[in-house]
Formats: structure tokens, sequence, C-alpha cells
């Protein structure tokens, strides 16, 4: 009687698993061990060994998806700006539906905002920290992140000048003030919070009301505004 081999597993991959959910899984995972511990340690007193322990991850596994530490703390970085970014994308879909509160529309971003920033507190403190060390990858880096951030925000006030919603303004300037003002409002609100909804519905009459009156600029905007210190 002939016996039926089982098919021999890939090497690095997981039972029941194809080799590209074995590597997302292994990512995932690292992403969400380095989560906690740069949140508990911050990037310099984070330890690579700890992560990969926490992770249950070989270092020849790590190496396949970053390079060092601090790209697997750009990388869990990115993670959490994408969240805003998402956000920023889905509520370009909403500006489609007809009628609504548009200052409430803007309230319900800027407190979406602050809620995203609030779960990741610690991680949003040690990356403005760290912008503020000068290594130029992290600003590198923040010079995309923002950029990417500013790109949204202009082709939602693009989307609302379409729909007449807002006069011709500056878009690309707008975005970069809404910018410099969410940051500012959200450092101030981890700092000495107000109530949520007090502060959103004042920060979207005071973005819906500046951003009426901008004239389009002769220059355009620095490509990236670095954040005050904590």
């Amino acid at each position: 009687m002939t016996k039926l081999l089982s098919p021999r597993r890939r090497r690095g991959t997981r039972p029941g698993l194809t080799r590209e959910q074995s590597r997302e899984l292994t990512r995932a995972k690292l992403l969400e061990a380095a989560r906690m511990e740069f949140a508990a340690h911050g990037l310099q007193g984070a330890n690579l060994t700890d992560i990969l322990r926490r992770a249950e991850v070989s270092p020849g596994a790590f190496y396949h998806h970053f390079s060092d530490k601090l790209d697997l703390f750009l990388a869990v970085v990115d993670e959490m700006s994408e969240r805003f970014r998402e956000m920023l994308r889905g509520s370009r879909a909403m500006l489609r539906e007809p009628g609504g509160d548009i200052v409430g529309w803007i309230a319900g971003l800027y407190k979406f905002t602050m809620q995203i920033t609030r779960e990741n507190r610690d991680l949003f403190m040690i990356y403005v920290r760290e912008i503020n060390t000068g290594n130029p990858r992290i600003n590198e880096f923040f010079g995309r992140d923002q950029m990417s951030m500013r790109q949204e925000m202009q082709a939602i006030i693009e989307e609302m000048q379409a729909r007449g919603l807002l006069p011709e303004v500056d878009a690309d300037w707008g975005a970069y003030l809404v910018g410099v003002l969410s940051q500012g409002g959200m450092m101030q609100q981890i700092a000495e919070p107000a109530d949520d909804d007090s502060w959103s519905r004042a920060m979207a009459e005071f973005t819906l009301g500046g951003i009426q009156s901008l004239k389009r600029q002769k220059t355009r905007p620095p490509q990236r505004q670095k954040p005050s210190r904590s």
C-alpha cells in the first residue's frame, strides 16, 4: 500500500497559511509589539530584543521586513497616519451626500482626529519629540507624511468648492493652514483638554470662517510644517 505523504510546508510559512499570509501576520505582530514597546519606552528606550520577544518573531524574520528599529518605528507611525488619511478620504464621500450641516461635518472631522490622537497619545508625542531631534530619516518621512495629508485636505477643499460649499479660495494654502491649526489644536487639547464637542465645534467654525476669506496667494506654502515642542 502506497503511503501518502503530506505536502512539504514551505520554510517561513505557518500551517494553514500561504507564504504571503504568513508574511502579513509576521509584519502585523511586529507592528503591534513595537507599538506597545515604543509607547512605553520611546524610540531610544525601546529594545529590539524585547520587541521580537513580545512579537514571537526571529531576528531573521524581522530583517526580512525592516532594516532596523527606526524603520520599524516609522512603519508604526505610518500605520497611525494612515488612519487619518482614511478618515479624510472617507469624508470626501460624505460630501457627496446632499444637504447636511457643513459646520457639524467639519466638527466631526476634528472630533474624530482628536479621537485617533488620543488613542495613540504616547506614540504621537514621541513622534513629535523625535521630529525635533533633527534626525534626517525622520524628517524625510515627516515631510512625505505631511504632504500626503495636505493633498487629502486640498482634495476636500476643492470638492467643497466644486459643490458650492466654499467660494473660490487658495486650496493649497487652505490645506496647509488647516494642517497647522489641527496640529496646534491637538497638542493643546492633549495638554489642557476641553470638552471635545465644544472644542471641535469652535475649531470648525474658525476654520470655515477663515478659509472663506483666504484669497489666492502669489507664493506656495512651505513643503512641510514642523510641530512645536510639547
